[in-house]
């Protein structure tokens, strides 16, 4: 387990639900890959061209101070120097969505 990357997958969640409510229900778990921008999270909900970058865009991610985008924050990247994998990082999301179908589930009944 990863809690620092679920934390920042909770919070690129939050963000997606806020600009895109229903994203969840556009993931593929099967096709998704988080170093691929047509087939990670933003890559699947924003389709057409470099989905990845849309959906930077269309949920307003921050830029630090040296002008590159906090996407690592939100669960969206991993820094390749960090102690973080794209494996991981699927993982993480993997487990959101998981726990996400449930709670889901359980309001249908």
């Amino acid at each position: 387990m990863a809690p620092n990357l679920d934390r920042k997958v909770a919070r690129g969640a939050k963000r997606l639900d806020r600009y895109h409510p229903g994203w969840w229900r556009k993931i593929d778990v099967a096709e998704l890959e988080m170093a691929d921008g047509e087939h990670c999270i933003l890559g699947q909900c924003y389709v057409g061209g470099d989905g990845y970058l849309q959906g930077l865009s269309a949920l307003e991610i921050p830029m630090n101070k040296r002008g590159i985008r906090e996407d690592e924050q939100f669960g969206f990247d991993v820094r390749l120097t960090g102690d973080e994998s794209y494996a991981e990082l699927r993982d993480a999301w993997v487990r959101y969505l998981k726990a996400r179908y449930v709670a889901e589930a359980g309001r249908m009944k």
